[in-house]
């Protein structure tokens, strides 16, 4: 029976990991930090929710004291932002996962599973064959310089006797809960406006081509290193190494929902990458996990949890 803390649990990442263990018959406790109070109707028996910001010593002492593992995914800004102040950005991020890192020493608590990007961070613009973590990185936004600090911040000697971390690049997750994001993920904006009838912008092309990944492979990603302490803690891609254009994904949706998506195309965007597909062969031969829905079968299963929820 495993007790786990989870950052950022009102955000997409967070409120999936919520939902999907609290139904885990292996997961004891969650602790759950939000930044503002949930709706309680929906919070399960097994989750002690704390409200706060992880810099509030307090909050975090008592989010980590006594749990197994701890998922991070507390993370203020998105990918393709542009910020009146990126430093600043850069900064709070930093400090918040710098403070949550010096609880869990204080606490003992070892193990941390950390969610960084897969669609953001890396240096090639090329069609090719799937990435692997090996390749080189660029910090091409406030967001993606502050994935790589973290991850690099994880992996410091000092830290190796006191944590056990483990890095997943995530790769552009997509599932129902983007439907309450203004934001964040290409897949969700684009079904907002089909169904409102709107135009979607898109920058640069319809044919750049994104490894798109549906939220419940996330989850199952998440589960396999959360309920397998023993196994490797690395740098690993969660994904699907298939590089779906932006007109696949809205060809898929038109199909599904029986309607037209209108769409104007803008000039191309500094930090956008073209072509971005990665390999999850590592991931996959140190836990055994493989992804089970490719864009078809994700956006139909994406629009029937939406209906479920209305």
């Amino acid at each position: 029976m495993v007790r786990v803390a989870i950052t950022g649990a009102g955000g997409f990442l967070g409120s999936a990991a919520v939902s999907h263990f609290s139904l885990h018959p292996d997961i004891q406790e969650i602790r759950a930090l939000y930044s503002r109070l949930p709706d309680v109707s929906k919070v399960s028996r097994k989750v002690t929710s704390f409200i706060g910001d992880l810099r509030d010593h307090a909050v975090v002492d008592s989010l980590v004291d006594g749990v197994d593992v701890v998922l991070h995914l507390a993370s203020r800004g998105y990918p393709l932002d542009t910020v009146d102040d990126p430093v600043q950005l850069i900064v709070d991020n930093l400090c918040a996962t710098g403070a949550l890192l010096a609880a869990m020493v204080k606490k003992g608590t070892k193990r941390i599973v950390y969610a960084s990007s897969g669609g953001a961070l890396y240096a090639n613009d090329r069609e090719s064959s799937p990435i692997t973590e090996e390749a080189a990185t660029a910090g091409r936004s406030a967001y993606a310089i502050t994935k790589l600090a973290i991850e690099d911040i994880l992996r410091l000697p000092a830290y190796s006797p006191w944590l056990k971390p483990c890095i997943l690049r995530i790769s552009n997750p997509y599932g129902a809960g983007l439907m309450r994001r203004e934001r964040q993920g290409f897949v969700g904006i684009a079904l907002k406006k089909l169904l409102a009838g709107e135009t979607l912008d898109i920058w640069g092309s319809d044919q750049i081509r994104k490894d798109f990944i549906y939220i419940d492979d996330v989850m199952t990603a998440f589960e396999k290193v959360m309920l397998f302490p023993d196994a490797g803690c690395d740098v690993y891609h969660v994904s699907t190494g298939v590089p779906t254009s932006l007109r696949e994904v809205i060809a898929a949706m038109e199909e599904i929902c029986g309607r037209k998506l209108s769409t104007r195309v803008l000039a191309p965007r500094a930090a956008d990458s073209p072509w971005t597909a990665l390999s999850s062969e590592k991931f996959s031969l140190a836990y055994d996990w493989r992804p089970h829905y490719d864009i078809k079968a994700g956006m139909t299963a994406m629009i029937a949890r939406m209906h479920e929820q209305d």
